[in-house]
């Protein structure tokens, strides 16, 4: 049940996943920029709160490697790298909760969150462990692009690439709905337990 309350900053990993396929590129759905930002409003539970998330290139890590991190209410830290085909979750860290010290959890191989190219279907998959304190729990999540979708928003009308996410362990079932809007990234993520809306953002190229 402990991994029930963590799973929810698992979807943030949905600011990530695209594909090349008919044309699409990935840098134009979620351009990469050292400290570029995004502000969300998020409804939960019947309760509102706002949403910072920075992207920050790491100085001790090669030039591929990145930290997402997210301030305000659920603070964490995810640690990515990418290839040219690829985005991939190595680590992460949550900093919210009863736990007052950061919780480190590893992923047993690192998770194609991020596909450039190379998945004809549209849909891919990851199997795996999550470990963190002295708890392994078995964890599968399952991705599939569902098209395009226009999305109103406090930034107008925009066309949104749409992407579903599965979340699967012994105790909990999730699933995700995002919206990722050319040239902006996240626009908008709902599930049946809260709604994400972009208010703005800053990319630095």
């Amino acid at each position: 049940m402990i991994l029930l309350s963590l799973s929810k900053p698992f979807f943030l990993l949905n600011i990530f996943i695209f594909s090349l396929n008919g044309g699409l590129n990935w840098i134009d759905y979620y351009p990469i920029g050292n400290h570029s930002y995004w502000n969300y409003s998020i409804t939960e539970n019947n309760e509102n709160y706002k949403q910072s998330v920075v992207m920050t290139y790491l100085e001790s890590g090669e030039q591929n490697d990145f930290m997402i991190e997210t301030s305000g209410k659920r603070k964490s830290k995810f640690y990515f790298t990418h290839d040219k085909e690829k985005v991939y979750l190595n680590n992460v860290e949550l900093n919210w909760g009863i736990i007052p010290f950061p919780i480190k959890l590893k992923c047993s191989t690192s998770v194609p969150v991020f596909v450039f190219d190379g998945y004809k279907n549209e849909e891919w998959a990851w199997k795996g462990t999550f470990q963190f304190l002295f708890i392994t729990k078995e964890v599968e999540i399952n991705y599939q692009i569902l098209g395009f979708e226009l999305i109103n928003s406090s930034l107008g009308s925009i066309e949104c690439l749409k992407i579903k996410t599965i979340y699967k362990e012994s105790d909990t079932n999730r699933e995700l709905i995002s919206w990722f809007a050319k040239g902006i990234g996240l626009l908008k993520e709902k599930s049946d337990q809260y709604e994400k809306q972009l208010i703005d953002f800053k990319i630095y190229k």
